[in-house]
């Protein structure tokens, strides 16, 4: 169903409203469990392909790295060429992707995969939240975000969950592969509905896009990425050094080019808004610390403890049930509270006693 750039959007079948949002959490959902459900997988994959431990970083780090170097040249791409369009092509891409990581005969092509998944990746996740944004009628986009949020939390974990209990299930004798080969049925089903249920929003192709900006931005956290976890697990030397400062450095030439390009990647004045900026930095140390715990945790509980893939999994649970219970109690005072609420989280879990286990 088209809008037009000179009419408000005819309004949206309360049916394709939930199909599209359906579509959406399946596209994000292959996307946040794949974030992380390799952390699970890694001794798995690593005994399997009889690889070093060096690879384990690698194998969230690639896919970590393309997702979030092009997330924003992603969205200015739906921008310029149709965010259904732009969509579409996202989730054959990683489905693709995630069907050649399940068949990867090696860990070079595992991690090349796991790249191609992030690339696609930044094309699908952007895409969505514009779509509903842009065609839902305001009383059903506020439905649709309260089922949204915490869907988002519990697929954030789910991935370690569903990768444990998939390992040792070792479905057809494919052992750690389902754990990626899964994304071919859920891709699947997403573009099904995708292509019979998705709003087609109208493209803008006066849109420009930063190619400049998007390569430092690209190269910069490449490098920075390549030092921190190559120097952290081979030692650290001229070469891990290097990288690392060679990243820091592009990254200031990344901010000093879009303060002067005519169409910066993000608008300036977001970032001139305080509440923008200081949102960004307090959602960064946030999920910079979750997704740093469900690494560590994963390891830790198979490396360290000893345990199964599916042991580590069902000790992850409680963990998604606090998030599940966390986020509805956040619905439920976010219009009261404000930001107000994020304060009191922080304040709540730095308080929080420590565990006696």
């Amino acid at each position: 169903m088209a809008t037009t750039t000179s009419s408000p959007a005819p309004p949206l079948a309360a049916r394709t409203v939930w199909l599209t949002l359906i579509v959406v959490l399946l596209a994000d959902a292959m996307d946040l469990m794949d974030a992380t459900i390799a952390n699970v997988a890694a001794p798995s994959i690593v005994h399997e392909l009889g690889v070093s431990e060096s690879v384990i970083p690698w194998l969230g780090a690639s896919y970590a790295l393309a997702l979030g170097s092009l997330l924003v040249v992603g969205g200015r791409i739906g921008d310029k060429y149709g965010q259904r369009r732009t969509f579409l092509v996202g989730l054959i891409g990683f489905t693709v992707g995630s069907a050649l990581a399940g068949l990867a005969p090696s860990a070079a092509m595992l991690i090349t995969a796991r790249v191609l998944q992030g690339v696609f990746g930044a094309m699908l996740i952007p895409q969505g939240m514009a779509i509903m944004a842009a065609t839902f009628p305001k009383p059903m986009l506020q439905k649709a975000f309260a089922v949204f949020a915490p869907m988002l939390g519990v697929f954030a974990v789910a991935g370690p969950v569903l990768g444990g209990i998939l390992i040792d299930a070792n479905l057809f004798g494919l052992g750690w592969r389902p754990i990626f080969l899964i994304n071919v049925v859920l891709g699947g089903v997403a573009l099904v509905l995708a292509l019979r249920y998705l709003p087609t929003v109208p493209p803008r192709p006066s849109t420009r896009i930063d190619l400049i900006g998007s390569a430092l931005l690209a190269v910069a956290l490449f490098s920075l990425l390549f030092g921190l976890v190559t120097g952290s697990s081979d030692g650290w030397n001229g070469l891990t050094v290097g990288s690392a400062i060679v990243g820091v450095v592009l990254l200031g030439l990344f901010g000093w080019r879009q303060s002067r390009a005519e169409e910066p990647l993000l608008p300036r004045s977001l970032l001139a808004n305080r509440g923008f900026t200081s949102g960004l930095v307090v959602g960064l140390c946030v999920f910079a610390s979750f997704s740093g715990l469900m690494y560590v945790l994963s390891l830790f509980f198979q490396l360290g403890l000893g345990y199964t893939p599916t042991q580590t999994s069902l000790h992850l649970i409680p963990l998604t049930v606090g998030i599940i219970i966390g986020s509805g109690i956040a619905n439920a005072l976010i219009l009261t509270l404000g930001r107000r609420l994020v304060l009191l989280g922080m304040l709540a879990r730095s308080w929080a006693p420590e565990s006696c286990c």
